[in-house]
């Protein structure tokens, strides 16, 4: 499977090649991929329920706040100050307003996939009422909720 996926990526065995990154998350997609369905095929689920409440949820909160906590805040200063250098609007031209033009349309198909996934999907739409205001269960709630109550108090701060 390796070798048909670094023969694709035009790499060799090693990585070494133009595409060493890209073949290296290729095979990590592809390696997680099988162990979770390894996982779900032969952990019984009461362990995949805890691992998933005790271990996953914690994690997975904690990487959204830390993307809302450095990546929004980065690309909003970025087009903020790529707009104020431009100085005198007329400079842009028709390139300017192609991008422009180009950032509207891939936010708002954006924002229309993520709507549509979530009327497709329903998120949260199985879980007892007991469970949709648990963020996660156990010792790890007080440890999460200090995290990220850290992560939102310093960008207040900032």
């Amino acid at each position: 499977m390796v070798d048909l996926v670094c023969k694709q990526l035009n790499t060799s065995k090693s990585g070494v090649g133009r595409n060493r990154a890209v073949s290296q998350i290729l095979v990590g997609m592809l390696a997680v991929g099988a162990l979770g369905a390894a996982g779900q095929a032969f952990a019984p689920t009461t362990a995949l329920a805890m691992l998933n409440e005790q271990v996953m949820d914690p994690i997975g909160k904690l990487f959204i706040q830390a993307i809302k906590f450095i990546v929004v805040p980065l690309v909003v200063t970025s087009v903020v100050i790529g707009i104020t250098s431009l100085g005198d609007i007329r400079r842009i031209g028709r390139v300017g307003a192609k991008t422009l033009g180009y950032y509207f349309f891939t936010l708002v198909s954006a924002l229309l996939l993520a709507f549509a996934t979530g009327l497709a999907f329903k998120p949260g739409a199985g879980l007892t009422p007991d469970l949709k205001g648990k963020p996660c269960g156990g010792a790890w709630e007080g440890v999460v909720q200090a995290l990220a109550g850290c992560i939102m108090w310093r960008r207040m701060r900032a």
